[in-house]
C-alpha cells in the first residue's frame, strides 16, 4: 500500500489584480475540495493565509483566471482583469 504524504500548509500567498477596477475584489481559490477567499485593496493586492499545497482555479467575482500551482516556492501571482 502506498501512502501519499500529506500536503504542506502555506502561511501565506499573495495575488495582485492589473486593472482599472481592482478595488475590494473577492478572490476565490478552489481545487474542488478546498476554497479559500481573500478581498483586494484599493491598489489590487490581497493575501490569503494557511492554504495548502496544490492547484487551484483562480477567480476573481465574475472573471475565471488561470490555474495556479501553490507551493512553498510558488506563493505569489499577479493577473491582469480586462
Amino acid at each position: 500500500m502506498h501512502i501519499l504524504p500529506e500536503p504542506k500548509v502555506i502561511p501565506e500567498i499573495s495575488i495582485k489584480l492589473n486593472g482599472t477596477d481592482v478595488a475590494s475584489k473577492t478572490v476565490t481559490l478552489t481545487d474542488g475540495v478546498n476554497t479559500y477567499t481573500g478581498t483586494t485593496g484599493s491598489a489590487g493586492g490581497c493575501t490569503i493565509k494557511n492554504i495548502l499545497e496544490g492547484t487551484y482555479h483562480v477567480s476573481v467575482e465574475s472573471n475565471n483566471l488561470n490555474d495556479i500551482i501553490v507551493s512553498e516556492t510558488n506563493t505569489s501571482f499577479e493577473f491582469t482583469l480586462d
